[in-house]
Order: C-alpha cells, then sequence, then structure tokens
C-alpha cells in the first residue's frame, strides 16, 4: 500500500499546511517569498501558487528555481482589479481554514475575485 505523507494519518498526525498563493506579474517579490517560505520548519507543508497568466517570467522562474512548488497557470487573468479603493470589510488576503471548514461552508464565492468585491 502507497502511503502519502501530507495527510494526517495515525502515522503522520502532524496536519498539512497549505500555503496558497495568487500572483501576477510578482516576478520581483516571488525569491523572498518563497526562500522564506522554503526556511521554515514545519514538517508537512506545500506551497501552490497559482499564476493569474504573468508576463514577467514569474511562471518560468518558479519551474526553474523552486521545482518543488506546484504552480497552476492560469489561461488569461481571472481577476485583477482596474482601479485601487477603500475595502468595505475586513480583508481576506492571508486567512487560516482548516479543510474541515471548507468541506462544510464551500469554497468563497467566485463573485469575489481573490479578496476584493
Amino acid at each position: 500500500m502507497k502511503r502519502c505523507s501530507r495527510k494526517t494519518t495515525p502515522l503522520n498526525p502532524i496536519p498539512l499546511v497549505s500555503v496558497v498563493i495568487v500572483t501576477c506579474n510578482g516576478i520581483e517579490h516571488l525569491p523572498g517569498l518563497l526562500n522564506s517560505l522554503k526556511e521554515q520548519d514545519y514538517p508537512n507543508l506545500e506551497i501552490i501558487i497559482i499564476d493569474n497568466h504573468s508576463d514577467d517570467n514569474s511562471f518560468a522562474f518558479i519551474k526553474e528555481n523552486f521545482p518543488g512548488i506546484e504552480v497552476f497557470r492560469n489561461p488569461k487573468n481571472l481577476g485583477q482589479f482596474d482601479q485601487f479603493s477603500e475595502s468595505f470589510s475586513a480583508c481576506f488576503a492571508a486567512v487560516l481554514l482548516n479543510r474541515e471548514t471548507i468541506d462544510k461552508i464551500g469554497a468563497l464565492d467566485e463573485f469575489y475575485k481573490v479578496y476584493m468585491s
């Protein structure tokens, strides 16, 4: 039987923590961010990047320099807003949700692009 070390089992009681990063043309920030995440010592961590169709070589940079990171590239930009404005509520850019909560309430409404309405 093949065992996956990333799941919580009686043999591996450490929960999987997924860091999901959405980026578009963020290559100037990626080296510091990803190196910082790689230096942490939590034993059951996965890093997932959603590249929102960058045109600054971000996708190739990540694949070449961080091969253990899963990268999904959108075929087009699916959520950049046209202007900055003050948010009417709390920002959802950094949030921790456990898998049970997501399973219970479902994913975020697709109306909300990243964390802006």
